[in-house]
């Protein structure tokens, strides 16, 4: 590894250990459905809220991140489409 290189061990994710990065969304529970399960938020007076849906394709790990983007004025929300464990790095 080189100086600006580190390795991330990735652990099982919870409600308090992700809250200083965001809301962890919660599955509906018992019905099939929650509304308003998080708030769609920007925080720039000429953006308005926009939900996209974005198909990722799947890397295998070890996995280098050469890149992370950083939206603090804008929500996002990260879930399989379907289903099965995936990775997000925050």
């Amino acid at each position: 590894m080189t100086n600006r290189e580190q390795s991330i061990a990735a652990r099982p994710i919870t409600a308090a250990a992700f809250a200083p990065f965001g809301q962890l969304l919660e599955t509906p529970g018992e019905g099939a459905r929650l509304d308003r399960a998080g708030a769609l938020f920007n925080g720039r007076e000429a953006a308005t809220p926009n939900l996209a849906l974005v198909r990722a394709t799947a890397a295998r790990l070890p996995l280098t991140i050469e890149l992370m983007e950083r939206h603090p004025h804008s929500s996002q929300a990260f879930f399989p489409l379907a289903g099965g464990r995936y990775l997000v790095m925050v």
